[in-house]
């Protein structure tokens, strides 16, 4: 059965790449549940040159296994003005790197923009968030985040804090006299006894 559009308030706690599709952007709801929703997030950056090199590198791009967006725009360089750019459109964010530093190698006498931002911070760039701020969701049909709007402002002196919950670790020594074997994981009144090695399994029962 299809999911119904949905709204969802909460605080945004994170954004970071899905690895198929999209973003996943972390929210905690004002009742206190957690979601971990999808929502698509194409990522373009830019490149300007000899025209010459960009239409190597355009026709490079064209046969790329990536389905990219390649339009030819206008934009401000901060010291030379407006310059004739090669936009590049990545559809999945994962994939950004890998277009990039492939295409970097091959044409590196060109001059590269809006390459070096981290995906969070293009994020909070577009829908104008920031982190534990208040926002409104919209869900599609699909259950992926259709629309997201702040609800409060980053210069709050007094804003309303997210219900988070606090996990206290410790070791079962003092570091400094005894290597610990044990570390102590609280969380409300629950405390667990972690064996400190193997390491692997330490982290995936945290």
């Amino acid at each position: 059965m299809k999911i119904e559009r949905t709204t969802l308030n909460g605080w945004l706690l994170d954004v970071y790449e899905h690895l198929e599709d999209g973003v996943v952007v972390c929210l905690l709801e004002e009742n206190g549940y957690r979601y971990l929703l999808q929502q698509r997030f194409p990522i373009t950056f830019y490149v300007s040159g000899p025209f010459s090199e960009l239409r190597k590198l355009w026709k490079f791009l064209r046969e790329d296994k990536i389905q990219l967006k390649l339009t030819r725009e206008q934009r401000q360089d901060l010291f030379s003005g407006m310059v004739e750019v090669l936009g590049i459109t990545v559809p999945n964010p994962a994939q950004f790197k890998e277009v990039f530093y492939r295409a970097r190698r091959l044409f590196p006498n060109l001059t590269w923009y809006d390459a070096d931002i981290p995906t969070a911070m293009r994020y909070a760039a577009a829908f104008d968030v920031f982190p534990m701020a208040k926002v409104q969701i919209e869900l599609g049909e699909n259950g992926w985040i259709q629309e997201v709007k702040t609800l409060d402002t980053p210069w709050e002196l007094e804003p309303v804090l997210p219900p988070i919950r606090i996990l206290k670790l410790g070791p079962n020594t003092d570091p400094f006299h005894t290597p610990p074997e044990i570390i102590w994981a609280q969380t409300g009144r629950k405390v667990l006894r972690l064996p400190l090695h193997p390491l692997h399994n330490l982290l995936i029962q945290l």
